[in-house]
């Protein structure tokens, strides 16, 4: 069984995976502080992130230097440009259903 510790840092897994997408900055951000921002804005209140669209925020203005930040709303279905992407040293973020 999960202490309530352990269920409060699952429920940020956006997070983590935007703190290792920074990673790929020359400032890479912790999770910790991802998720002040995130409820400094009124993203989150435990550190579960559902809205692409306020993640997306967070990449654009916190990751530098972040050139661009894509949202792919018909997901992976055009195979193609997403290899081309990552073939371009792009970062991508998969949300789970």
């Amino acid at each position: 069984m999960l202490t309530v510790r352990q269920c409060l840092l699952a429920c940020r897994c956006g997070l983590v995976a935007l703190s290792m997408a920074s990673s790929c900055t020359a400032y890479p951000l912790s999770v910790d502080r991802l998720f002040q921002e995130a409820r400094l804005r009124g993203f989150t209140n435990h550190g579960e992130m559902f809205s692409v669209d306020n993640m997306a925020i967070l990449a654009r203005e916190l990751l530098h230097p972040c050139r661009e930040v894509e949202i792919l709303r018909n997901g992976l279905d055009d195979k193609d440009y997403v290899i081309h992407r990552i073939s371009q040293g792009s970062v991508l973020l998969i949300p789970y259903p």
